[in-house]
């Protein structure tokens, strides 16, 4: 059965993955989290990463609610 969640909640989702699946990112004794860096350092890389993530869901029948469309 298909579920809907919102971008937020997909944000949310999106940014705890990178987190998970990435080591902390220490620079000049300051630690950060992985989806911070990306999308600070690279925000098309962070924004396509996250159009993956989106369609991945997709195949699992989660989508975006219609805010995702804005």
């Amino acid at each position: 059965m298909a579920q809907v969640i919102s971008y937020s909640d997909a944000l949310e989702m999106y940014n705890e993955y990178l987190n998970d699946c990435n080591p902390t990112i220490k620079l000049c004794g300051i630690e950060f989290d992985p989806a911070y860096a990306l999308k600070e350092l690279d925000p098309i890389a962070y924004n396509c990463g996250f159009s993956d993530y989106c369609a991945a869901l997709e195949s699992d029948d989660i989508f975006i609610g219609d805010e995702y469309y804005v």
